[in-house]
């Protein structure tokens, strides 16, 4: 699992379908990158938000 913050925010891009991440609560900035990138909330307990990247099997699905 990786984790992204203001200073790796850059590889959110390149990160690979099925990635898992983690974000801390009140980084909205790299939240919302990670969402516009394709990364949807899995958990949001605590201090530490988890999230993963939709694989492309998903997209598939959704596209089609």
């Amino acid at each position: 699992m990786q984790h992204f913050n203001p200073q790796n925010r850059h590889q959110i891009r390149d990160a690979k379908p099925g990635t898992w991440a983690t974000v801390l609560l009140g980084d909205m900035d790299t939240f919302s990158e990670l969402s516009r990138n394709g990364f949807y909330l899995i958990e949001m307990s605590g201090d530490v938000w988890t999230m993963r990247r939709v694989g492309g099997h998903a997209i598939a699905r959704a596209i089609g």
